[in-house]
């Protein structure tokens, strides 16, 4: 539809060049508008379909959190304590992630929980781009910090993998695990064979958003994301 619009109203202001030439502007203030409206209409479908676009973007995050907080809900039913780690940072389509998971994770974890949201900010980084970018602020010694800071953890919830230079004798007798890794393809087997880490989310390779628009929440955990535990 949106490539139709673009087409006629090229087709108009084509019109609208030939009959300047011919008739000395004698269509042009209509035929102008005809084709101003055409663009205008043009654009706000593009607009209309990005926004769509992002919207359901953020419905598969939010699927995303509720998943992993309903495993902690179902572990620990009396509740308690939760480390959240998320991304911080002021850029927009992070921030929105961020926003994402905090808002599904706390509403589905309810009052029985006390969320202690924690995590690094990306731009505090020398170099964002870096393979190492959570050296500075997600490591295993942060990690400690923020647990001690939030008293009684029954779980970690974790949007960033797990801290890059941790092993899994780090945190023996801490609380469990629940972790989604941002970065596709992480070797995790070490992980995968402790007891630290509880659950582990990744990436089915290649979904895209534009493929899904559904709306029961389990198709679309079934369809971006695999429970590798």
């Amino acid at each position: 539809m949106m490539f139709l619009l673009f087409l006629v109203a090229l087709v108009v202001i084509v019109g609208l060049w030939v009959l300047q030439n011919k008739q000395g502007g004698g269509a042009t203030a209509v035929t102008g508008g005809i084709a101003a409206v055409l663009i205008i209409a043009a654009w706000g479908n593009t607009f209309r379909s990005c926004s769509e676009s992002e919207s359901f973007v953020a419905v598969i995050d939010e699927v995303l959190g509720t998943r992993m907080a309903s495993f902690v809900a179902d572990r620990f039913e009396g509740g308690g304590s939760v480390l959240l780690i998320t991304n911080h940072t002021d850029l927009k389509h992070i921030k929105a992630l961020k926003n994402a998971y905090s808002k599904s994770v706390i509403k589905r974890l309810g009052e029985p929980f006390t969320v202690c949201e924690v995590g690094p900010d990306f731009m505090s980084f020398d170099n964002p781009s870096a393979p190492d970018v959570f050296a500075k602020g997600y490591n295993k010694d942060v990690v400690n910090t923020w647990l001690a800071e939030c008293s009684d953890v029954k779980a970690v919830i974790s949007f960033l993998g797990m801290p890059p230079d941790a092993k899994p004798a780090d945190f023996e007798g801490g609380p469990e695990w629940y972790v989604w890794d941002p970065n596709q393809g992480s070797d995790m087997s070490e992980w995968l064979e402790s007891d630290v880490l509880k659950i582990f989310v990744d990436n089915v390779l290649g979904a895209n958003p534009s493929e899904l628009q559904a709306d029961d929440a389990d198709s679309i955990f079934e369809h971006y994301y695999i429970l590798k535990r």
